[in-house]
């Protein structure tokens, strides 16, 4: 049973002790009854403070137990956040990534890494650690080649949440690959696979970075990681390009400037990866096919929009750098550019549950705080820049509710002395809305 699950049984316990139907259980704990019955099916979280407000009825306090099921529960949550989506989208997009497909695929191929990865991902996605294991130590047993096989368990690491074991297990598959490999340094196929492995470890850094900053603030460890995924990106890069890793590449470039190391270089250096991106997209979707039907492209259109925000925002962000040295007419260059990439692609088309879609509307919101600031300073008027910032924020909150990561506070937290700062100072009275609509539907 879900973690979620069992806390509903907790809540439901309460209400039944006091004899209570769903609509005044509700009232009394100060929550709508969609909400109530949300908790108690297990579709919904509850949080710390409401787990208080039903307990101090019945004059408790939080039992032990249900405190460890909380806790199982926001770890569970905060370390599946952050795993990087493209394997599990590729498989959802050939219709694959089901428990049914992904066994019957690995019986036929047990030491294909996408599908025990696929299968592993899905287990964890429901909370099935158990299985999750099991499965884990069934792949072990069917793989041969050793560098997969550390492949294979540094990925279930990474999906705990342990990045340090998972990297520590990563790099020792390289090692052991190229130990192994030694007389074929110079082979194209032994290249192709080190740049693979090499990629893997890349986002493995990637993703710690992303966790260390987001979930603990911890700036400098965050540097640390993004560096170490650049250096291994740039030595995939030397063994074999492959196109279908330049869009992470290109992300690096992003948290880098993001962080404050060589902003300048690196904002435009994100904005020639991505356009390099989009371009590899577009020959991919346009390949030759049937008349009746159009070729796939090599990125899942969730990515591709949510690259289009960061290079809006990028844009953005060099354009206030460049008004900081007086270079008006580049300013108002490089804001064009940037708000001619969202005015071609608002609104976006993907499923509002994904976390593409959330990302996509922040980084909107980025890019109109930023830009009321500059023109403000221009003594323009700004407003109407106001309106758009605050419409991407409403986005941004229906989102998160839909995917349930909870991502929007900690987001603002980052961006609201910088980013959205200007909004914030101007717009206090409907960010405060904002704010009051976060609270209600935790």
């Amino acid at each position: 049973m879900q973690i979620s699950a069992k806390l509903g049984e907790e809540i439901k316990k309460i209400r039944t002790e006091l004899n209570m139907d769903q609509k005044d259980f509700a009232n009394l704990i100060g929550v709508s009854n969609v909400h109530l019955s949300n908790l108690e099916k297990g579709k919904k979280l509850p949080s710390k403070d409401l787990l208080i407000r039903a307990y101090k009825i019945i004059n408790q306090d939080i039992p032990e137990h249900v405190l460890e099921f909380f806790s199982s529960a926001k770890s569970d949550k905060k370390s599946n956040d952050n795993i990087s989506n493209d394997i599990v989208y590729n498989l959802q997009d050939q219709g694959l990534y089901t428990h049914q497909k992904l066994k019957e695929l690995l019986k036929s191929e047990p030491e294909n890494p996408i599908y025990i990865f696929g299968l592993l991902s899905l287990f964890k996605e429901e909370g099935k650690i158990d299985e999750a294991r099991q499965h884990l130590l069934q792949s072990l047993v069917n793989v041969k080649r050793n560098e997969i096989k550390r492949w294979v368990e540094s990925t279930y690491f990474l999906l705990e949440g342990n990045y340090k074991t998972a990297i520590d297990l990563m790099t020792k598959a390289i090692e052991e690959f190229c130990k192994e490999n030694d007389n074929k340094s110079d082979d194209k196929d032994f290249k192709i696979k080190k740049a693979g492995l090499l990629f893997e470890l890349a986002l493995m850094y990637f993703e710690y970075g992303y966790h260390s900053y987001n979930n603990f603030g911890d700036k400098k460890l965050a540097i640390e990681c993004f560096t170490k995924s650049l250096e291994n990106f740039e030595e995939q890069r030397k063994n074999h390009k492959e196109e279908k890793f330049e869009l992470y590449y290109a992300n690096v470039f992003w948290w880098l400037a993001f962080l404050g190391i060589d902003s300048k270089n690196n904002w435009q250096k994100y904005i020639d990866k991505a356009e390099n991106v989009i371009l590899i997209n577009h020959q991919h979707s346009m390949k030759k096919s049937s008349p009746s039907k159009i070729s796939k492209g090599l990125y899942s259109s969730a990515y591709v929009y949510q690259l289009i925000g960061g290079m809006s925002e990028s844009y953005a962000q060099l354009a206030y750098l460049e008004y900081e040295s007086n270079n008006i007419e580049q300013v108002l260059n490089l804001l064009k550019k940037g708000e001619f990439l969202l005015a071609q692609n608002s609104p976006i088309d993907i499923n509002s549950e994904k976390r593409e879609f959330y990302n996509y509307y922040f980084s909107y919101s980025c890019f109109y705080s930023i830009k009321s600031e500059i023109v403000s300073k221009l003594n323009g008027d700004f407003d109407n820049y106001l309106d758009l910032c605050e419409k991407g924020l409403e986005m941004c909150i229906y989102s998160d509710n839909k995917n349930k990561s909870k991502q929007f506070v900690t987001d603002l937290n980052h961006a609201k002395n910088k980013e959205l700062k200007f909004y914030i100072l101007n717009r206090s009275q409907e960010f405060n809305y904002i704010m009051q609509k976060v609270k209600d539907d935790e």
